[in-house]
């Protein structure tokens, strides 16, 4: 799949260039690049993940595309450890989030007193999650 190589290719562009107008041309290239092979080999799970490493401001975005990569029948399972590497560093208290899935849409609420710190907060967002992977594989 080219596209995706031409995409990292401006992927990385992005990652180092300082200047901001170049950044975002090189950012949305990168996007266009990964959308096309989604759009044409939807089984891509490595173009999804990719997606979801150039939307990595957007929580949201992020997890529903290296959901995608998991669920592909070409699955990228690195993703697995980009939506953990997510969650880790997502502020619950400001932004609260347990994953669920409906349709391919996720719903944020907040976890009912459980502080994610402890064992049994991790066990209901990685349930929630990968749950949902296990089953529609």
């Amino acid at each position: 799949v080219n596209a995706v190589h031409f995409g990292d290719l401006f992927r990385y562009l992005h990652q180092y260039t300082t200047d901001p107008l170049d950044k975002a041309a090189y950012k949305q290239a990168a996007v266009k690049c990964y959308t096309a092979v989604t759009q044409s080999v939807p089984d891509c799970g490595l173009a999804w993940n990719q997606l979801g490493v150039m939307t990595s401001d957007n929580n949201l975005n992020a997890v529903y595309y290296y959901v995608k990569a998991l669920c592909a029948k070409q699955p990228f399972t690195p993703a697995t450890n980009n939506i953990k590497s997510l969650l880790k560093r997502v502020d619950f208290d400001r932004e609260p989030i347990v994953l669920r899935m409906a349709g391919e849409y996720f719903i944020l609420q907040q976890l009912p007193q459980v502080p994610l710190d402890t064992a049994i907060g991790r066990s209901l967002e990685e349930q929630t999650i990968f749950d949902y992977i296990n089953n529609h594989k």
